[in-house]
């Protein structure tokens, strides 16, 4: 069976991160597990956690992919290079969604245009799950070194509502056809900096970036 979407993450030592972020995606779609190319682009392969993870991969059925020369979280570039289907998404190493958010998105998949060259998100829970608004972009500001703060659209309340343009988003989860990727600059090096970054590219090559109501998700910030 052809692979509809990869799902990708790139790791630094981050077992556990892997294990339940990738079992989770299994056990909530063993019915279409054969659809999904599932990667991990390992940056500390040699570390401390990376025998198990290399382990873990194996014995999951999950594409390993060591990478030592380049050491930056740009290196969730080799997610679409590496790729086996024609849509990707990349996302943190703990990262959790919703009951039949993947279903949800191989269904939003199928009805996009096969030439976008759009990127898209989805709206991030915070910890408490509650009925606040999640954060559904980011507003283009710097602020502790870092370029771009959480914001939060009432229109990324509602999981079924329809699909809105945002300026650019935290890229723990992110989603581009594989064929229109961007690409991240080879000369990024460690954490950070590719946020607004990759948006400014994709505008530059004519896409948007959409903000997908549904596309739900929670991120781990504690460790």
């Amino acid at each position: 069976m052809s692979k509809r979407l990869t799902i990708g993450a790139a790791t630094f030592d981050d077992f556990e991160g892997v294990f339940f972020t990738f079992q989770a995606i299994r056990l909530a779609n063993l019915d279409r597990l054969d659809e999904l190319d599932l990667v991990v682009v390992d940056n500390n392969p040699n570390g401390a956690e990376g025998e198990a993870t290399r382990d873990f991969c194996k014995k999951a059925g999950i594409r390993y992919l060591p990478e030592t020369n380049w050491r930056s979280t740009a290196v969730r570039d080799r997610i679409f290079g590496e790729a086996e289907a024609p849509w990707a998404m990349s996302i943190d190493p703990h990262v959790l969604f919703e009951p039949g958010t993947i279903a949800r998105l191989l269904e939003f998949l199928d009805q996009e245009d096969p030439e976008s060259v759009d990127l898209y998100h989805g709206p991030m829970l915070y910890d408490y799950l509650r009925d606040e608004c999640p954060a559904t972009h980011m507003e283009p500001v710097w602020r502790s070194d870092m370029f771009g703060t959480w914001g939060h659209d009432d229109r990324g309340k509602d999981p079924n509502g329809e699909p809105f343009e945002i300026p650019m988003h935290g890229l723990g989860l992110f989603v581009s056809r594989v064929a229109a990727w961007p690409g991240f600059c080879r000369l990024f090096q460690g954490f950070g900096g590719e946020e607004g970054y990759i948006h400014a590219k994709v505008e530059a090559a004519g896409g948007k970036t959409y903000c997908l109501p549904f596309l739900r998700w929670v991120h781990r910030f504690q460790r």
